[in-house]
Formats: structure tokens, C-alpha cells, sequence
């Protein structure tokens, strides 16, 4: 099967200790499994399937189970009430707030889970089109199809150099579960942004 050189590259990568541009290290990770950087579509599906992770439908699309949750958990989104944010957020049942310590808290256990894990994708992509607003955005699942899934609605950097990877992360930990009582959570699934660090972290939903 013909492959594209960005697959080629990210086939290359896999199984090894190559580093983007910009390594893991600034998002606090120190992972000792291995890590797939920026595969294209083929090879993503390839990897999808072979672990079980979906299956094909009939027109060609992936489909992935994501239970328990069908869609958004809205009750579960939370931003990090701090400095950056005390003022300028219209606080209430939609935005939701988290202390700083305690979203930290939960941030630092992903990393912890992160780091112990057998394999990581992780894509440097680019949130914004405009060369002014458009931020750096890197992505790290342990499932190809979530790397799939941001592939697809995250394009990759039209340039590199400084803020095209990584200025920004988002981390998908669907198998670990939050602890409300630790991380002053809803339930075991939480969506938790922090502008002040600079991260979104989604764990316990798919």
C-alpha cells in the first residue's frame, strides 16, 4: 500500500525516543513507552484497527465506541478560577469553576498516568488560520483514532518556528477517571481548561 511521506516520517518515529521540534519535556511529560508523532490518515487507521479501537463503516468513515458518553458531558466542564480569569469569566452552572490547586492536581495524576503508559500519539497542530490569532495546539491520546480524530478537525501547521507546536496542549486520558473528592470534580469525567497553564484535560470520556 502507497503511503504519503508524512506517514513514512511518523511510521519512522514510532517505537522510538524521536522528539518533535519540541519534545514533551515543556508539557511535563517524561513518557517511557513509545510515541507516534504526527501520522498521517493511513497510517492512524492502520494502527486503529489493528488494536480494536473501531471499524469500519460501510462508506470508509471509522467508527469508535465512546461510551458511556454519546456526546458532550456538559455538567462535567470546568475552567480554572485564578487570576487570569476571576474577572473576565461570567461564572454559573455554564462556566463552572475549579480551584487552580485542584485542577493542577489533576492535571499532575494525568501526567503520572501519561508517563506510565505503553504507547502515545501526539499531533502538533494549529487552531486558528489567521497568522495573528491562531495559536499552537499539541494533542496526546493513547488511541490512534483520537489522533484520527484531531487530524481531522486540527490541521497541522502551515509553517514552523516558534508557537507552531506545542505552545498549547491537550491531552485526552479517557481511561483514567477523575476523583471527585482529590480533584474537586462532578463525577469521574471531567473537561478542565486552564488559560494560566495553558492546557485542556479530558479524562474518564472518550
Amino acid at each position: 500500500m502507497a503511503t504519503k511521506s508524512s506517514d513514512r516520517v511518523g511510521l519512522a518515529a514510532s517505537g522510538t525516543k524521536a522528539r518533535s521540534p519540541h519534545g514533551l519535556e515543556q508539557q511535563g511529560l517524561e513518557p517511557q513507552g513509545e510515541i507516534s508523532w504526527n501520522l498521517g490518515t493511513a497510517a492512524l487507521y492502520e494502527h486503529a484497527l489493528a488494536h480494536g479501537e473501531g471499524r469500519l463503516a460501510s462508506e470508509g468513515a471509522f467508527v469508535a465506541v465512546t461510551a458511556p458518553h454519546t456526546g458532550c458531558s456538559p455538567n462535567d466542564k470546568f475552567l480554572a478560577r485564578d487570576e487570569v480569569t476571576e474577572s473576565t469569566v461570567d461564572w454559573g452552572n455554564v462556566n463552572a469553576a475549579i480551584d487552580p490547586p485542584r485542577s493542577r492536581r489533576l492535571r499532575d495524576d494525568m501526567i503520572a498516568h501519561r508517563n506510565a503508559q505503553d504507547r502515545l500519539f501526539v499531533r502538533d497542530a494549529r487552531a486558528g488560520a489567521d497568522d495573528e490569532y491562531g495559536i499552537g495546539v499539541r494533542v496526546i491520546t493513547p488511541g490512534a483514532w483520537q489522533s484520527l480524530f484531531a487530524h481531522k478537525h486540527v490541521p497541522a501547521p502551515a509553517r514552523a518556528g516558534p508557537g507552531a507546536h506545542g505552545a498549547g496542549l491537550r491531552t485526552a486520558v479517557p481511561e483514567m477517571k477523575a476523583d471527585p473528592a482529590r480533584h474537586g470534580t462532578r463525577s469521574n469525567t471531567a473537561i478542565v481548561l486552564s488559560f494560566t497553564d495553558n492546557t485542556v484535560v479530558i479524562c474518564g470520556t472518550r
